[in-house]
């Protein structure tokens, strides 16, 4: 991605890192809209992507969540989305991304995650042990939160508009959002 062809700026990171209340603040200092793909496809599918997850199970939902990307990344106006914590999960999403988008990651480690989840209710993928299951979706999606991202924001010991005046910061630092000046949280 070349600051030239970046429309947007993606959030990724596991579920609980702070994507949408991220993507929400960061959308209000640069005055460009935001979005939560989960929310996206509750407006496809007719119930929450929760509720949808675990009914119609898990490659019926990353199809609908490709769906809902490329058609957010597809738009001309310039959006921050946050994205599911498994959109990373298939090759063309994070082509998709990397392309359309300055990609960052949300990095927090397993104590603070599960701090802000508590016991995971409405969190298909953390069932009844959010720790263990932080250690297992880590395990397997690291690699691909790393080859999706152009940068990584460590959150652990920053607050809510610490991490969004860093995500504002890498934006303008990419080239995007500088049409509005001296903005902040």
């Amino acid at each position: 991605m070349t600051s030239e062809q970046a429309r947007h700026i993606v959030l990724v990171g596991i579920g609980g890192a702070g994507k949408t209340t991220v993507a929400s603040k960061a959308g209000d200092v640069l005055g460009w809209t935001s979005v939560d793909t989960d929310d996206l496809i509750a407006e496809v599918v007719g119930v929450p992507a929760g509720d949808f997850f675990s009914a119609a199970g898990e490659p019926a939902f990353r199809d609908v969540e490709a769906f809902v990307l490329g058609n957010v990344l597809d738009e001309l106006a310039p959006c921050v989305v946050a994205t599911g914590g498994g959109a990373v999960l298939a090759d063309t999403n994070r082509e998709l991304m990397r392309e359309n988008a300055l990609v960052i990651w949300l990095r927090a480690s397993i104590p603070t995650l599960v701090a802000r989840v508590g016991s995971g209710k409405g969190r298909p993928t953390l069932g009844d042990d959010p720790a263990a299951a932080y250690q297992a979706l880590l395990a397997t999606r690291h690699d691909v939160y790393e080859q999706a991202a152009h940068e990584t924001l460590h959150t652990d010991d920053l607050s809510l508009d610490q991490v969004t005046n860093a995500v504002v910061a890498l934006a303008r630092q990419h080239g995007l959002g500088t049409s509005v000046s001296g903005a902040t949280p």
